[in-house]
């Protein structure tokens, strides 16, 4: 067990995979194109600095 905590605890950060990182684009690129769905959920975006105003 001593092993597996030590290997564990080196891992680091987790980082998003290919699927996560490819949708956050894809979203990311449709509000800033003007596809969004409602303009509260394109002031979080723009609040948070994933897109550009």
């Amino acid at each position: 067990m001593k092993r597996l905590a030590a290997r564990i605890s080196k891992a680091g950060t987790p980082k998003a995979g290919l699927r996560s990182w490819f949708l956050f684009r894809m979203f990311s690129a449709m509000h800033s194109s003007g596809w969004d769905i409602s303009p509260i959920e394109k002031q979080h975006w723009i609040e948070h600095g994933w897109v550009k105003k």
